[in-house]
């Protein structure tokens, strides 16, 4: 009997210091930590790239097939990104060298991926904002609006998408139109126009009387037609108020409001019924 409590006892004592020998090794089966509470070691090589939402605002000094420079900072359009011009949305093609723009997005690298790009109206306080003032002259055409080239005295003008056009349209314009033309002075001399508003001058007209000589409404919003001795056209461009181009008839009474062609006719900008 004496025996066997004492076998008893030798196993407790023999189990107690093996429990005590494991405890804290954990059986070779749990992993240690790293240093630093899993952070990457001294050794570990690369550290992740610095980005963060950005704002830039400048003027554009150059121009790629994919990009912009704005204050010496590469601004590229991100898949999806809004490129616009007041309400109206460009193409990135539309933006210019000279364009003042405000873009937004994100910042890597020193480098900015925009998810927007707003085009603004150019101001220049540095000397590059000029303004010209005079009678249009050497328009070929007005098919390629918004853009166009057209001289005024001696200096040539050319517009853009981002142009804004006052009191006139793009399509309206003619030569012998006398018009104001605010822009930035480009290195040959031309000014690259960021606004084209009509003028108001002698060579602006307005006629009242009734139509006469009505060419076929058929071909409307083209349609010609005499006020008094005064030849009439009007175009694609001209505005038709409380009445239409196709209800036009002979012996209407109307004003009109236009632009003298250098044939003294009248290219209308409006017609209105009086």
């Amino acid at each position: 009997m004496a025996s066997d409590e004492t076998g008893a006892s030798e196993r407790a004592s023999t189990l107690g210091r093996d429990d005590k020998g494991d405890k804290g090794k954990g059986g070779g089966s749990e992993e240690k930590e790293k240093p630093g509470n899993g952070k990457p070691e001294a050794g570990d090589s690369g550290k992740p790239e610095k980005t963060f939402h950005g704002s830039l605002s400048g003027f554009v000094t150059a121009v790629s097939g994919t990009s912009i420079t704005v204050r010496g900072i590469t601004v590229t359009p991100a898949p999806g990104a809004i490129i616009r011009h007041g309400n109206r949305i460009l193409d990135f093609t539309g933006i210019v060298v000279g364009n003042h723009v405000q873009a937004k997005g994100t910042m890597t690298q020193g480098a900015l991926l925009a998810s927007e790009i707003k085009v603004e109206e150019t101001k220049r306080e540095d000397g590059d904002d000029n303004e010209r003032s005079g009678t249009i002259s050497g328009l070929a055409a007005t098919t390629g609006c918004p853009v166009l080239t057209f001289v005024i005295g001696t200096t040539t003008i050319r517009t853009s998408s981002t142009t804004v056009f006052e009191d006139v349209l793009c399509s309206a314009l003619a030569n012998g139109a006398v018009v104001e033309v605010s822009g930035v002075l480009q290195t040959d001399g031309s000014i690259l126009a960021t606004k084209v508003e009509l003028e108001d001058d002698e060579d602006d007209a307005k006629v009242e009387g009734q139509v006469s000589g009505l060419s076929s409404i058929a071909s409307c919003p083209v349609v010609s037609f005499t006020i008094g001795t005064k030849q009439i056209t009007t175009s694609a461009s001209t505005t038709f108020e409380d009445v239409t181009c196709a209800a036009l008839v002979n012996g209407l009474d109307v004003e009109v409001k236009g632009v003298v062609q250098s044939n003294g006719s009248i290219l209308a900008t409006k017609v209105e019924r009086d």
